[in-house]
């Protein structure tokens, strides 16, 4: 029995011995990141003492009462989230920054709208998207990324909980209520994608448009949209401006669509680069080749729904 208690008590030393050393290292890291300073070797600590148990000292310091201590705790759990292999870790993470979405700073609720955004819906769970629900409704600030992400999450408990949104939330502008619409059509709803359609199809097709209403019709994955901008690709109208600022004339549109296409369907013929650009060397070509493509697989191209880039503009 001695030899229990002695075991026993030298188990409780060693975890206060490296709960203690977690926290300095924590500390420190909070510290150095107001500061500007944090260091790859002070992170590669971190990250290894958050797959044990420092992740629950790094989430107890998003909750300080000092504002700046809270977005310094936040940006550290970012990065763990972001370099972590642990499932459970990204997972606490997650459920963390879903936590901080009402945060009374606006700094720290725009931080975690942005942070849940960025994690794989592999990783969500009922109780994650239970706090997600309940934290979105009425939220301040960005909604509209949280809204688009729920699209992205899909399923008929998305949809519903859209419609809730769409009717229950005092706080939405118009730009939350067309993003609603948009999240709707990702999630299969017919009627969501029918209403975008008729909207977009009473816009004129310019730069404007292929710049700002064009991604989102991307965004939604939804088929019949997804076509409607296949259509203005094939268009020969020339009604966009040219990338060189001293050619006045007017191009095609299909210029700059077939590489926002290229990012959403399956074997397109013209492919991105590592750098996010058109990998041609002559669009003219690759244009043609992309419209007769299309042509082609008008009925039976893939379109990719799985992955989910928030939009840089929101």
């Amino acid at each position: 029995m001695k030899k229990i208690y002695i075991t026993v008590f030298i188990l409780s030393i060693s975890f206060l011995t490296s709960f203690a050393q977690n926290q300095r290292l924590i500390d420190d890291a909070i510290t150095r990141i107001g500061n500007g300073e944090l260091s790859f070797k002070s992170l590669n600590k971190i990250i290894k003492s958050a797959d044990k148990t420092g992740i629950d000292n790094i989430i107890r310091e998003c909750s300080d009462t000092i504002t700046e201590r809270r977005v310094s705790a936040y940006i550290l759990l970012k990065i763990v989230g972001k370099r972590t292999e642990s499932g459970d870790v990204k997972q606490k993470c997650l459920k963390t920054f879903v936590n901080g979405l009402n945060d009374t700073d606006t700094e720290i609720s725009t931080r975690c709208i942005r942070s849940v955004t960025e994690y794989d819906k592999v990783l969500i769970n009922d109780d994650i998207i239970t706090d997600l629900e309940d934290n979105t409704l009425n939220l301040r600030g960005n909604k509209s990324e949280i809204i688009r992400y729920f699209g992205y999450l899909g399923g008929e408990r998305a949809n519903r909980y859209l419609d809730k949104i769409a009717k229950e939330d005092t706080l939405l502008t118009n730009i939350d209520k067309w993003n609603i619409k948009l999240a709707k059509a990702r999630c299969g709803d017919s009627e969501a994608a029918n209403y975008c359609l008729t909207k977009v199809k009473r816009l004129s097709v310019n730069d404007d448009f292929i710049y700002e209403i064009v991604p989102d019709l991307i965004y939604t994955g939804n088929r019949q949209l997804i076509d409607y901008v296949a259509d203005i690709m094939l268009s020969k109208e020339k009604s966009c401006s040219s990338a060189n600022s001293e050619i006045d004339t007017k191009i095609l549109c299909g210029y700059r669509i077939m590489e926002m296409l290229a990012s959403v369907i399956v074997d397109f013929p013209v492919k991105i680069d590592d750098s996010g650009e058109l990998d041609t060397d002559d669009y003219v070509s690759a244009l043609k080749k992309c419209c007769n493509w299309i042509e082609n697989k008008r009925d039976s191209y893939e379109i990719l729904v799985d992955s989910y880039n928030p939009i840089d503009y929101l």
